[in-house]
C-alpha cells in the first residue's frame, strides 16, 4: 500500500492500536520504535543498504537502489529539526546509459568531507551492468558525482555490492560478487580490489581473485572462497585486511559454506591471501554458514561476525568470533526465530563493547515475524542477547543493513521492505 507523499511519522502507539483493532496482542519491547519516513516519499525503495551520519553526527545520508527520474536509484539525506526528520534527495543516478552507475547497494562511506559508494550495476556500456565505484561532494553548494572506476567485468570484477574502505593513505579497497577470471564460477568467482590516485586518476588493481577451489581439487590442496557477497573489508591497527565469503572453501563439496580470509601486505606490495576459517555446514553447522557480510573487528582485536544459515536451530543463523590468526573459532549466539533468523548485516560496537545487528526475519515467537533488531552484551558466563525490537511489515519487513548508533544510544537504520516500499526506523531506550 502506498503512503502520501511525505506522510506522517508511524509511531509504535498506531502500530499497537492497529494490531488491538484486529484482535492481534502485539509483542511487549523494552525499546519504542518510530518510522522515519517511508521510501515512497522519495519515489525510491529500501535497498537493503544501511545509513551513514556527517562528521557532526547531524545528518544522515543513505542510499536507494530504485527511483530517480530513470530508476536508477539515488542518493538522500536525513535532516533533523525539533524532532522531525526530514528526507531530501541530493543525488539521482540518471545519466545517459547508466554510464554514473545504477542501483547503488551499500553504505556509504564518508572520508575528507565525501561520500564514498559502490552502485551493482551502470557503468561501461561495453560491459552492460557490472557497477561502478563513486565519490559524491558538494562543491559550492551541488552535490557532484565522479566515477572513480566502472567495472570491466573480467580481470577487475564486477556487481560489486559491499562497500568500501579508506587506508591511512587514501586508497580504496572493495569486493566484487562475480568476475576476477576463475572458470570455477559461472561468471567468475569475485575479487577484492583497490584504487589508488596515480597522477591524479584512480587506478584499479586487484589483490585477489577468488577461485572457490581448484580445478582438480584433492585433499591438502589450497581451497578459495566464491562471492563475497555483502562484505566490506575491514583493516586491523597492524594493517591487515579481512572479509568474509559466502561460498567456496575446504567444504564446498559438502555444500554452501563460506569461509573468513585474511590478506596480509608484504614489503614488495604484494598482498598475501589466506583463509583463516572454514565454515562446514555438515561436520559443523552450530558454527553458522554463509557469511554474507564480513566481520568487524572488536575491542579484543577478535573478528566478529554473522553466518546467514546454520547454528544450533540449523537455518536460522549465528553469531561467530574468530582470532585474526583463525585458531580459535566460536559460536557467540544462535538464533531460534523468536530472538530473530538469518543476520545478514555487520555487527556493529557500541564504546562499552555491547554488539547490535539486525535479522531478515524473525522476532516473534508465533512465526509472524519480518526482522528484528538485537543487542548482545559480554558477561563472565558468555553473550546475552536481547531482542530490542521485531517489526510486523507494516512498520517495516526483511532487515538486511547495519544500524548506526547515536551519542544517546538510539538506533537507526532500513528495512527492504515494509511499510510503504521500505522504512527508516529509529529505536530508542
Amino acid at each position: 500500500m502506498k503512503c502520501n507523499r511525505f506522510s506522517i511519522v508511524v509511531g509504535v502507539a498506531a502500530i499497537v492500536a492497529a494490531m488491538a483493532a484486529t484482535g492481534m496482542v502485539p509483542r511487549a519491547f523494552a525499546q519504542t520504535e518510530q518510522t522515519l519516513f517511508n521510501f515512497s516519499q522519495i519515489g525510491g525503495d529500501g535497498s537493503g543498504a544501511g545509513l551513514t551520519w556527517d562528521k557532526p553526527g547531524k545528518h544522515l545520508y543513505g542510499t536507494s537502489s530504485s527511483g530517480g527520474t530513470t530508476g536508477a536509484g539515488l542518493v538522500f539525506e536525513l535532516s533533523e529539526k525539533k524532532g522531525k526528520w526530514t528526507p531530501s534527495v541530493i543525488y539521482e543516478f540518471n545519466s545517459s546509459q547508466n554510464t554514473d552507475g545504477a542501483s547503488p547497494s551499500s553504505s556509504l562511506t564518508l572520508h575528507d568531507g565525501a561520500y564514498y559508494g559502490v552502485t551493482q550495476a551502470g557503468g561501461d556500456p561495453a560491459c552492460g551492468n557490472c557497477g561502478v565505484v563513486f565519490e559524491l561532494k558538494k562543491v559550492k553548494g551541488v552535490w557532484t558525482e565522479t566515477v572513480l572506476h566502472s567495472f570491466e567485468g573480467g580481470l577487475d570484477g564486477a556487481v560489486p555490492y559491499g562497500g568500501v574502505v579508506f587506508d591511512s593513505k587514501g586508497n580504496i579497497y572493495g569486493t566484487t560478487t562475480i568476475g576476477g577470471g576463475s572458470t570455477n564460477c559461472e561468471k567468475g568467482c569475485g575479487t577484492i580490489y583497490k584504487l589508488a590516485k596515480v597522477r591524479g586518476v584512480w587506478t584499479v588493481t586487484i589483490l585477489h581473485a577468488f577461485t572457490a577451489w581448484p580445478a582438480d581439487a584433492n585433499p591438502g590442496q589450497f581451497y578459495d572462497g566464491a562471492d563475497p557477497h555483502w562484505c566490506t573489508p575491514v583493516f586491523d591497527a597492524q594493517g591487515n585486511m579481512y572479509g568474509t565469503t559466502a561460498m567456496g572453501g575446504l567444504y564446498e563439496y559438502s555444500g554452501t559454506s563460506g569461509t573468513v580470509w585474511k590478506l596480509t601486505p608484504g614489503e614488495t606490495g604484494a598482498w598475501n591471501y589466506q583463509i583463516i576459517y572454514n565454515f562446514d555446514r555438515f561436520t559443523q553447522p552450530d558454527d553458522g554458514t554463509m557469511p554474507l557480510a564480513g566481520v568487524t573487528v572488536g575491542p579484543d582485536g577478535n573478528l566478529y561476525g554473522a553466518a546467514e544459515f546454520g547454528g544450533v536451530d540449523a537455518n536460522s543463523g549465528a553469531l561467530f568470533e574468530v582470532d585474526t590468526n583463525g585458531s580459535s573459532e566460536s559460536t557467540i549466539f544462535s538464533f531460534d526465530y523468536s530472538n530473530g533468523e538469518n543476520p545478514e548485516s555487520p555487527l556493529v560496537f557500541d564504546g562499552e563493547g555491547n554488539l547490535y545487528g539486525t535479522t531478515w526475519t524473525g522476532g516473534s515467537p508465533d512465526e509472524s515475524g519480518d526482522g528484528a533488531v538485537f543487542e548482545l552484551s559480554p558477561g563472565g558466563s558468555g553473550w546475552s542477547q536481547s531482542l530490542l525490537f521485531g517489526f510486523s511489515g507494516s512498520n517495516g519487513e526483511a532487515l538486511s543493513s547495519p544500524v548506526v548508533l547515536d551519542s544517546s544510544r538510539n538506533i537507526y537504520g532500513t528495512t527492504t521492505g515494509g511499510g510503504s516500499d521500505g522504512v527508516v526506523f529509529e529505536i530508542t531506550p
